[in-house]
């Protein structure tokens, strides 16, 4: 498992990417260490790369984690977007998306390209980001994390 993610402030933009295989417990506690981040506002967009991940979800816990983001950013109105390319992670999100749009803005996309526009970017600046300021973070620190 892999988790790494940029905050550009002059963006406006969370970019999270996660590799292997997650499941609630992290997804939970990955949103909850990127929340602690000093450069963290609620009204950023945000693309989450799950492309090369394995997700292992229950529909409760799909409904766990809409709550936790909406709680969080739905008063500011940011978008909140999905990139996958499984179909088991497809229809999973799908089901996020279709919950979670009632509250925020929300897409599920196939590839960064689309993503990217949807959030008012581009793919080139994206992929930028994504090489020029990633934050890599060990795993054991985002499933050991606490909010202090």
């Amino acid at each position: 498992m892999k988790f790494t993610y940029t905050i550009s402030s002059d963006d406006q933009l969370i970019l999270a990417r996660i590799q292997g295989s997650v499941g609630f417990v992290f997804f939970r506690q990955s949103l909850l260490y990127v929340w602690n981040h000093p450069l963290y506002k609620p009204e950023y967009n945000t693309i989450v790369d799950l492309s090369e991940a394995n997700v292992n979800l229950r529909t409760l816990e799909i409904s766990a984690l809409i709550e936790m983001l909406v709680d969080r950013k739905a008063r500011f109105n940011s978008k909140f977007t999905l990139i996958v390319t499984k179909p088991f992670e497809a229809a999973l999100a799908m089901i996020f998306e279709s919950k979670l749009v009632q509250s925020m803005p929300t897409k599920t996309f196939t590839n960064i390209e689309d993503a990217a526009q949807y959030v008012g970017s581009t793919k080139k600046r994206i992929e930028h980001l994504c090489r020029k300021k990633p934050m890599e973070v060990p795993i054991g620190d985002v499933l050991n994390f606490a909010v202090k």
